[in-house]
């Protein structure tokens, strides 16, 4: 899914609090993919797949984790707090 545009032109709030937010939630979607899809050595020294089978992949539902956490925090599926840092 890509990223909700109408929600993101019609956003009233602090947009540097929603790229800071977005950029903490992208690495932790990337941290727990990692975990749980590790990679092996076999996967490593595979062939780089053909731009047809990165197109199939992708379209299996793996979306980018920078667009994932635009969308869940637009549509407020996860929520942010900033906490004080004195």
């Amino acid at each position: 899914m890509a990223i909700p545009i109408e929600k993101l032109i019609n956003f009233k709030g602090n947009i540097y609090e929603v790229v800071s937010a977005v950029i903490k939630r992208s690495q932790q979607i990337t941290e727990v993919r990692a975990a749980y899809n590790p990679t092996t050595l076999e996967e490593q020294i595979t062939p780089v797949p053909s731009r047809e089978e990165k197109t199939n992949e992708n379209s299996e539902n793996k979306e980018k984790a920078t667009s994932a956490a635009f969308r869940e925090i637009l549509q407020k599926e996860v929520l942010y707090r900033f906490k004080d840092g004195s």
